[in-house]
């Protein structure tokens, strides 16, 4: 049998079927957090693409509109006629609260600034930075995206080509205010967490909102720029740049060429999702803990039970009295009533049986005189003798007729008290005749 100390306690046994108990339900709720983790997964990579859909169209219209301005002005007869007082009027009319530029620019190859329009230019600008930005432009003959430094942040310019007898002459700048970008990226929702960079039709980093700050200007990275060339727009799963595990989703305009990238942490999707269960979790973990503190004190309450009817069943074993705690439960409260009447009913045995040895014994004491006086007072010689015939009992009248006291001869064999040969065969033969058979003589 198994040593008590080590079999499982009743009250382990309760805590261990609550576990049982609640063990698919714990199951089912990881599978159901599992399930809600791959939505939340899922809608953070959809909300990610629609987010750089949706920054890109709005970039893409301010820019569309400044590129058109711009474009307007370029080829406007004040230009051929070197009325720049009337350039900068209709200029200055272009600009407005709606207009996404905040100033116009016209410049020469050189960087000289012929005609500057709307806010102050900034205290860095200067025409070497102004001539190598437009050195494409002046090359290529196209519209371009460019920026303009300024002290701790860039402007966002667009630039196009003014043409004179056919040769580009000039380079008509649109530079976009400043807190254009963060307007759009809050009327778009963008969250904090996440970080919008544009990139040119070229694939440099023009502008940047958020995260770890690059240098402007800066090709893209080549696996990214390949992935750009690849599809208009796309959501990746890469790192960033400190090997952050992200979400990037890409659109690239088809007018102006420019591409929008939104990062969004992929530990968003966990947070979210520790966000929904926790309160759910911890409330599931308050349950069970009740569960088990109750299961807990529950099981206590009949281990005690239960040991409070151990005294009573040794009591029984051994025909002492004992006293019942009342029970706590139902099943311990009918054993109870069962060793009470059990001890009843053993007593009343053990009375009557009491009664019943005593009166034997009364019986026994009473045959016992009668065998006494019958030995004491027969006229014949009596004896009792066990299987090896050696004497165990005899009367008076048969020691008489051997001259010797009853003492001298218990433990002797019965043939030692008859001196006559012939005689001795003869008793000798029936003794043996009744032991083997069992019947008298």
């Amino acid at each position: 049998m198994p040593e008590t100390s080590r079999l499982p306690s009743i009250r382990a046994q309760i805590a261990l079927l609550v576990l049982a108990c609640a063990l698919p339900t714990t199951i089912g709720f990881g599978a159901v957090v599992q399930q809600f983790y791959s939505r939340e997964r899922d809608t953070l990579m959809e909300d990610t693409r629609k987010s750089a859909r949706m920054v890109a169209a709005a970039i893409d219209r301010d820019l569309v509109q400044s590129e058109g301005a711009a474009q307007a002005l370029a080829i406007s007869p004040s230009i051929g006629g070197r009325d720049l007082a009337m350039l900068r009027l209709q200029a200055g009319g272009l600009l407005g609260p709606q207009f996404p530029a905040s100033q116009f620019l016209l410049s020469d190859s050189a960087g000289v600034v012929a005609m500057h329009v709307g806010a102050p230019l900034p205290d860095t600008f200067n025409t070497i930075n102004n001539a190598s930005r437009l050195a494409a432009l002046f090359h290529n003959a196209r519209p371009q995206l460019s920026v303009v430094y300024v002290a701790g942040s860039a402007l966002l310019a667009v630039d196009v080509p003014v043409f004179v007898e056919n040769q580009v002459v000039y380079a008509l700048t649109a530079l976009l205010k400043s807190d254009q970008l963060d307007n759009i990226l809050r009327d778009e929702r963008i969250q904090p967490h996440q970080i919008m960079t544009l990139y040119d039709a070229d694939g440099r980093l023009v502008a940047q909102s958020g995260g770890p700050r690059q240098a402007l200007g800066q090709p893209a990275d080549p696996a990214l720029r390949a992935r750009l060339q690849e599809a208009p727009d796309a959501l990746l799963a890469t790192t960033d740049t400190e090997g952050a595990p992200i979400y990037l989703g890409y659109s690239r305009s088809r007018m102006s060429g420019a591409t929008v990238a939104i990062a969004t942490p992929q530990a968003k999707a966990l947070e979210e999702l520790l966000r929904a269960v926790t309160h759910i979790s911890l409330a599931m973990g308050l349950v069970l803990l009740a569960g088990f503190s109750l299961a807990w004190l529950v099981g206590g309450r009949i281990a005690r039970s239960v040991r409070a009817l151990v005294g009573p069943a040794e009591a029984l074993a051994t025909g002492k009295p004992f006293t019942l705690e009342p029970m706590t439960f139902r099943e311990a409260d009918a054993v109870a009533h069962a060793f009470n009447a059990l001890e009843t009913d053993l007593k009343a045995h053990r009375d009557g049986l009491e009664q019943l040895v005593g009166e034997r014994t009364l019986q026994l004491e009473k045959s016992r005189a009668q065998l006494e006086t019958l030995y004491a007072t027969a006229p014949v010689g009596l004896s009792y003798v066990d299987n090896e015939l050696r004497i165990i009992r005899l009367n008076d009248y048969l020691t008489a007729l051997t001259g010797e006291k009853v003492v001298h001869h218990l433990g002797r064999h019965i043939a030692d008290m008859i001196a006559d040969p012939a005689l001795r065969r003869g008793v000798l033969a029936d003794y043996r005749t009744v032991l083997d058979t069992g019947k008298p003589l």
